[in-house]
């Protein structure tokens, strides 16, 4: 009967022994240079990217097209893209921030929608450009479409799959994968499967590009 409760006692300690290490990973928020988990490691077929599928360097941006910051950082990355074109694989992930950017999600189903037509580059562009004209929208949907219609896509086909429940899903996805990897504002970037501090310029990005290249 003593050994009994022995065991017992042994065995409690360390259930809460447990419960409390897996809290305090949960609890831990995500920082520079922190490893993420393997969803984010390399990259799926959806995934919308620029550059080499198999190259040795991957940029990820974890971004909100609402996002004022995201909108800052947009010339940045687009030089980075234009100076080392296929030497690094750029992927684009949503995460829009729905509690602050209230046409945030829509902003990026309606870049998935363009994508079906295969133009989500070219609205990724024109969501940023001109982010100032529909962020304040209270329905940014015919602006979404005119857009579409600018960067020479069918209008009808547009709207139909912005409504269409998979891209739905697959934004409200995006989103939840990024919190569960510790992804908290945008944008954030993450460079060969590790989170970095936002380079200010494009000599930051250089610095750690440059790194993992060599």
């Amino acid at each position: 009967m003593k050994n009994s409760n022995i065991l017992v006692k042994i065995f409690v300690l360390l259930a809460i022994f447990v419960l409390g290490f897996a809290l305090f990973k949960l609890s831990r928020p995500a920082t520079g240079n922190e490893n993420l988990s393997d969803n984010s490691l390399g990259t799926y077929e959806e995934d919308w990217t620029i550059g080499k599928r198999d190259s040795s360097v991957v940029l990820i941006e974890y971004l909100d097209f609402q996002c004022p910051a995201c909108r800052s950082y947009y010339p940045i990355v687009k030089s980075v893209l234009d100076e080392y074109q296929d030497r690094i694989l750029f992927v684009v992930r949503h995460f829009p921030l729905t509690n602050i950017h209230k046409n945030a999600f829509n902003a990026a189903v309606s870049a998935e929608a363009a994508g079906r037509q295969d133009k989500f580059w070219e609205m990724y562009d024109i969501l940023f450009e001109k982010q100032t004209e529909w962020a304040s929208e209270s329905d940014p949907k015919n602006l979404f479409a005119q857009y579409a219609e600018e960067i020479g896509i069918d209008k009808d086909k547009f709207l139909s799959d912005y409504e269409d429940s998979q891209l739905i899903e697959k934004v409200e996805e995006s989103r939840k994968n990024s919190l569960e990897i510790g992804v908290r504002g945008t944008p954030t970037f993450a460079l060969n499967g590790r989170i970095v501090p936002n380079p200010k310029d494009i000599e930051g990005f250089r610095i750690l590009i440059d790194k993992e290249l060599n």
